[in-house]
């Protein structure tokens, strides 16, 4: 079922890589895709094991387009100089669900605050390119309930929209659930509540 293009963002479709390095220093770069703040710790706890003894490891974040929640952390870097860059690379590439971890081995030569933002920006872009960003769509989901008589009339009016049941269960009373895109829930609530055929029993 096609929504608005306010339904859409984009979202990376899995992790990535990436290592830059200047005067000695190195910075592994790690992407994760993120959904909220458990997925973003986990990642972060991971990363660390990977990288015990490292100096830094500084992230940024951002979630879904409907919370717009973000983070940018410079885990002991001067201020702006770590997270900030990395979250400019979200910005720019348009991506939500998506947090960059990159570490830092000091090499033995101070690159300044200029030079940390260009290592910090540049290792979050390697990442970036290494992975394929996909569409996703906010939606809705609605459980639906039926008569098996009434499977036919069901499958029917879902082919008419374009929605695909899911998780389908076919007993003397028929359940399922189906997902659409946000800008068009009230309009297909307002029709599933005017068929006879079929029992909307919640929305979530």
């Amino acid at each position: 079922m096609r929504g608005s293009d306010s339904d859409h963002y984009r979202a990376p479709s899995g992790v990535s890589e990436g290592e830059y390095k200047e005067k000695g220093s190195k910075f592994p770069a790690y992407l994760f895709p993120v959904s909220d703040e458990d997925d973003v710790n986990d990642a972060l706890e991971k990363v660390r094991q990977l990288h015990p003894a490292a100096q830094h490891h500084c992230y940024a974040y951002r979630l879904d387009p409907d919370s717009g929640a973000y983070r940018v952390n410079d885990d002991g870097e001067p201020s702006g100089s770590a997270g900030k860059p990395k979250y400019g690379q979200l910005l720019s590439f348009e991506v939500h669900e998506c947090l960059i971890v990159v570490v830092r081995y000091f090499g033995g030569v101070k690159l300044g605050v200029s030079g940390l933002i260009t290592a910090y920006k540049e290792a979050a872009k390697m990442a970036l390119d290494a992975v394929s960003i996909e569409d996703q769509w906010l939606s809705e989901t609605f459980v639906l309930r039926y008569g098996y008589e009434n499977t036919s009339d069901v499958q029917c009016w879902l082919h008419h929209k374009e929605i695909e049941l899911e998780n389908p269960r076919f007993e003397a009373s028929c359940y399922g659930s189906i997902r659409v895109p946000r800008s068009r829930s009230e309009e297909i609530e307002t029709e599933l509540q005017g068929l006879t055929f079929v029992e909307l029993i919640s929305d979530h």
